[in-house]
C-alpha cells in the first residue's frame, strides 16, 4: 500500500517551491547591484574609448590631408567635443561627441580646452581629458601624449 502511494505522488510540495524562491530571491538580490555598477563602468568605459579613437582619427585625418586642419573643442558644460574644420581663417564645426547621459566630461588640462593637431598627425600638446560615472562616482581618463601621439584610457593619472 505503501509503494502504491508513492507512485501516485508526483511533483514539488508547495514548501519545496517556496524554498526554491527564496533561496532564488536571495541570490538575486545580492547580484542585481553588482551587474547594475559592472553595466555603468562599461558606459563609462566605452565612452573614454570612442572619444580616445575619435582624437586618433581627427590626428590621422591632418596626417592623411598633411594639413593641420581638424581641432577638437571639449565642452564640458554640454557634455560634448566637438571636431572642428578650418577653412582658412574660419572654423566651422564637422562633428559633435554627445556624451552619454550617465558619464560627466569633467575637465581637461588643455588650455582653451582645445586639442590641436600639427601636419604630421600628433596633439601639439599632450595632456588629459576627464570623465566620470554619474553614477559609481569611477573616473576614467584619456591621455594624450603629443611626441608620439599615442593616446590610452585609464582609471588614474599617473604617468607610466
Amino acid at each position: 500500500m505503501i509503494a502504491r502511494n508513492m507512485k501516485l505522488r508526483s511533483g514539488y510540495t508547495l514548501v519545496e517551491i517556496l524554498v526554491v524562491l527564496v533561496i532564488m530571491s536571495i541570490i538575486m538580490a545580492i547580484a542585481i547591484p553588482d551587474f547594475k555598477d559592472t553595466y555603468f563602468r562599461r558606459i563609462l568605459l566605452t565612452a573614454a574609448l570612442s572619444l580616445q579613437q575619435e582624437v586618433r582619427t581627427t590626428g590621422q585625418d591632418c596626417l592623411r590631408l598633411e594639413f593641420a586642419k581638424y581641432y577638437i573643442l571639449l565642452d564640458t558644460s554640454g557634455e560634448r567635443c566637438i571636431i572642428y574644420e578650418r577653412t582658412g581663417v574660419i572654423s566651422h564645426p564637422i562633428k559633435v561627441i554627445k556624451m552619454p547621459y550617465d558619464v560627466d566630461l569633467v575637465s581637461t588640462n588643455y588650455a582653451a580646452k582645445k586639442i590641436e593637431f600639427s601636419a604630421i598627425g600628433y596633439p601639439t600638446t599632450g595632456g588629459h581629458i576627464a570623465l566620470k560615472s554619474k553614477i559609481t562616482g569611477d573616473f576614467k581618463y584619456v591621455i594624450i601624449t603629443p611626441v608620439t601621439g599615442r593616446s590610452r584610457v585609464s582609471d588614474a593619472l599617473a604617468v607610466e
